[in-house]
């Protein structure tokens, strides 16, 4: 279905639009292939290699099918991300690979979006001496902004979390935002997460009207 979405979403759009699909992450699908409870953030070594297994193969063939559509950028949701060791992340760091070269060959635009703070700040040395082939965008939030300027500008990019865009904001996000997006100048900004129905879209296209451009 969301195939055949992507096909006919490519024949309508206008020169220069960028059509964007969504995979999960690895470590995500693996832990909901083993039926872990990811809010209790278990070690990454306790993930059974089969489902990790299977779920690089099955997350790899599903980006195929999005590219082949159509899809000119590929985000990879990684929502469940617990604390790693250096072989753990290494491990972690191979099964995106051919996730991220698979996109690439397509000549399309990989987006890793790292969802859950306390991971990104678990694994943030890592994170940062790593060497990545697609944009990486972590959620941001006070503790995680920090790392955004460090990644690099080639690479780093943001994901706002779904709930800053409730219907009572704190007071100065957007100033905050403006801010963040400013200093760092991210290649990519996207959310977390889906978007909650009642978020007020007519605030988030000021938002995003107001964001400085680089």
């Amino acid at each position: 279905m969301a195939v055949e979405v992507i096909r006919r979403l490519k024949t309508m759009l206008r020169a220069g639009g960028l059509l964007m699909a969504a995979v999960t992450g690895p470590l995500t699908e693996a832990a909901s292939l083993a039926q872990l409870d990811t809010k209790d953030a278990p070690d990454h070594l306790q993930l059974p290699e089969s489902a990790l297994d299977l779920a690089t193969t099955a997350v790899t063939g599903i980006a195929r099918a999005f590219l082949e559509a159509g899809a000119s950028a590929i985000l990879i949701r990684e929502d469940f991300l617990p604390a790693m060791s250096e072989d753990g992340f290494a491990d972690w760091c191979s099964r995106l690979r051919p996730i991220v070269n698979i996109v690439r060959f397509y000549r399309a635009l990989p987006i890793l979006v790292l969802g859950r703070a306390e991971g990104v700040m678990a694994n943030r040395d890592q994170i940062l001496r790593a060497e990545w082939d697609c944009v990486v965008c972590p959620i941001v939030n006070r503790k995680t902004a920090t790392l955004l300027s460090e990644l690099g500008p080639s690479v780093c990019g943001l994901a706002l979390a779904p709930d800053m865009f409730s219907p009572s904001p704190t007071p100065d996000f957007e100033g905050w935002v403006s801010q963040i997006v400013s200093e760092v100048r991210p290649a990519v900004i996207t959310t977390a997460g889906d978007l909650p129905a009642s978020v007020d879209i007519e605030r988030l296209n000021k938002l995003w009207e107001n964001l400085p451009r680089r």
